[in-house]
C-alpha cells in the first residue's frame, strides 16, 4: 500500500464522519473525540500488524506525490488509498476502484455536504468600493467570466462550436502535459492556475456550462485516460452513489471552537492528537504506542476537550444542526 493516507483504507476504524473532525455520537448520543474511545490504538495495532507483515509501504504516511506516482507507474503498491479517476498514470486500469469500507457506523452511504467552506471570501471593511469587487465577483460567475477564468483566452487557447461551448486547442493540451509550469502561466483554471477560484468558482456545472465533465475531455474523446476515467465511475457505479447520497446540512464541532474559552489551545492539541497518531504508528512497540496516545489524551483533556463537548451539545440543544 502507497501513496498518501486516506482514512477510507481502514474507515471503519476511525471514530468520525465525514468532517474527518474524529468527534462522532456515541449510542448513548454523548460526543466524543476519538481520543476518548479505543479506536485510535485499534487503528495503531492494525498498522503495526500491516507494517511488520510488510504489507504497507512504511512511507505511507509521509511519501511525497511524485514519488507515490513513480510507484504507481512501476506497479509497486496493490492498494493505493488515494488516486482520482482522472490520474494519468492509471490510463492502463491496473488499478481498479474498491470498497467502500464500512465506517464506525457500519454504513457505506456516501455523505454530501450541502455547502462547504471552500473558495469563501470577504471584503475588508477599509475597501474603498467594496460594490466594484461584488460586481467584479458576479461578472467572474458568469458565462464570459467563467470562460475566462476556465478557460482562457477565446482564438489563444480555445475556439467556440456551434453551441457556444469551448473547444480546447490541442497545442495547450499538450503544453500541459509536457510542461505544467508553462502551461499555468496562460492564467485560467484548465491550464492549472487558480487566480479566480475564490470569485468565480461560483454556481459551477461544467457540463451545462461548456459541454464537457472535465476540461479538455472532448478534444481528448478517443484518448486513453478519458475512457479509463469513464470506465472507473461507472465500475464503481458513481452515479448511483451520488443519486442515493444523505445531504448534511450543518456546521461541523470545530466550526464554534473560537467561541469556546480554550478553543485556540484546544485547536492546538487537537492537531497533536493527529501527529501523536503518525508517532504512534512509528513507535517501536504497542506499548510505547499507547503511552503516546495516553499522553495525547490527556493533554486534550488539559485544554478542556470535555467541556468543549459540553459546549457543542448545548448549540444542538438550541437548535444548531452538527454534522460529524
Amino acid at each position: 500500500m502507497g501513496w498518501r493516507w486516506q482514512r477510507f483504507s481502514f474507515q471503519d476504524l476511525v471514530w468520525t464522519g465525514p468532517s474527518s473532525e474524529k468527534f462522532l455520537k456515541d449510542k448513548n448520543g454523548n460526543i466524543l473525540h476519538e481520543s476518548q474511545t479505543d479506536y485510535g490504538m485499534k487503528r495503531v495495532e492494525y498498522v503495526h500488524k500491516l507494517f511488520n507483515e510488510g504489507l504497507m509501504n512504511p512511507e505511507v504516511f509521509t511519501m511525497e506525490e511524485n514519488r507515490a506516482k513513480e510507484g504507481i507507474v512501476n506497479k509497486s503498491f496493490a492498494i493505493v488509498s488515494d488516486m482520482h479517476n482522472y490520474i494519468v498514470e492509471n490510463n492502463d486500469m491496473k488499478y481498479i476502484p474498491i470498497g467502500p469500507i464500512k465506517d464506525v457506523n457500519g454504513s457505506t452511504q456516501m455523505q454530501l455536504s450541502y455547502k462547504s467552506g471552500y473558495a469563501g471570501w470577504s471584503i475588508p471593511a477599509t475597501t474603498k468600493n467594496p460594490e466594484e469587487v461584488v460586481k467584479f465577483a458576479d461578472w467572474l460567475a458568469s458565462r464570459d467570466g467563467k470562460l475566462l477564468s476556465q478557460y482562457g483566452i477565446e482564438g489563444r487557447d480555445y475556439n467556440l462550436d456551434k453551441d457556444g461551448n469551448p473547444v480546447v486547442k490541442k497545442e495547450v493540451l499538450d503544453l500541459k502535459e509536457k510542461d505544467p509550469e508553462k502551461a499555468k502561466k496562460l492564467g485560467f483554471r484548465g491550464a492549472g492556475s487558480y487566480w479566480a477560484e475564490h470569485l468565480g468558482y461560483t454556481d459551477i456545472d461544467t457540463m451545462k456550462d461548456f459541454g464537457e465533465v472535465e476540461y479538455g475531455d472532448r478534444v481528448s474523446a478517443n484518448s486513453k485516460s478519458v475512457r479509463a476515467s469513464e470506465d472507473i465511475i461507472k465500475m464503481y457505479k458513481f452515479d448511483e452513489k451520488l443519486k442515493n447520497a444523505k445531504v448534511i446540512d450543518g456546521s461541523t464541532p470545530k466550526s464554534f471552537i473560537n467561541e469556546f474559552d480554550r478553543g485556540a489551545d484546544l485547536n492546538i492539541a487537537l492537531d497533536k492528537y493527529n501527529e501523536d497518531l503518525v508517532k504512534a504508528y512509528y513507535a517501536k512497540s504497542l506499548g510505547e504506542a499507547k503511552q503516546i496516545l495516553d499522553a495525547s489524551r490527556k493533554n486534550l483533556e488539559n485544554y478542556g476537550l470535555e467541556d468543549f463537548e459540553k459546549f457543542v451539545a448545548q448549540k444542538e440543544k438550541e437548535g444548531v444542526t452538527i454534522k460529524y
